[in-house]
């Protein structure tokens, strides 16, 4: 969906957490030196056991060094509502991991309201409920995106970009 001539520079590893991603990926990013980038580091953090003041520190640290070091629109992904392919679960459960879904994403968009408009937060607790319909958009793990779960995740980062005029 990116502008003819664009170059991606892809620094994601699976399964890492965001302070790992400020020792490795985020520093490449920066010597990249881009005009764009895309972060969703955010769901390993709170599902491996990072706590949230952890999380908005290693966040905070990541967007200074982005936002200090280069001249790009940070694209940030918050995170999705993961309790709608959590099957088993009590109701009385999954609401609870819900409110704690959504303290992380307050936290995220107010981490990034003090970056002056250079972090655009995409929303992807609304969007979350769409596998309920498609579950092909969920591989075969049954949580994390399929090819065509990407697919429409990239439809929703992009629905972003073009609204916010980021490019």
């Amino acid at each position: 969906m990116m502008p003819e001539g664009t170059k991606l520079v892809r620094l994601g590893r699976g399964g890492i957490t965001l302070g790992e991603a400020n020792r490795v990926e985020v520093p490449e990013a920066v010597e990249a030196q881009p005009d764009i980038v895309t972060m969703w580091n955010v769901v390993n953090d709170a599902t491996h056991g990072i706590s949230l003041t952890t999380y908005v520190s290693d966040l905070t640290a990541a967007l200074d060094k982005l936002t200090g070091e280069t001249q790009a629109q940070i694209v940030l992904l918050n995170m999705p509502d993961i309790t709608v392919v959590m099957n088993g679960l009590p109701a009385s459960q999954k609401d609870l991991i819900r409110g704690g879904i959504e303290q992380w994403n307050r936290a995220i968009g107010e981490t990034a309201a003090r970056y002056n408009g250079r972090v655009h937060v995409v929303d992807l607790f609304p969007v979350s409920e769409e596998v309920l319909d498609h579950r092909e958009y969920i591989s075969g793990d049954n949580f994390h995106p399929s090819s065509a779960g990407y697919r429409r995740l990239a439809e929703v980062v992009w629905d972003e970009i073009a609204r916010d005029d980021v490019l």
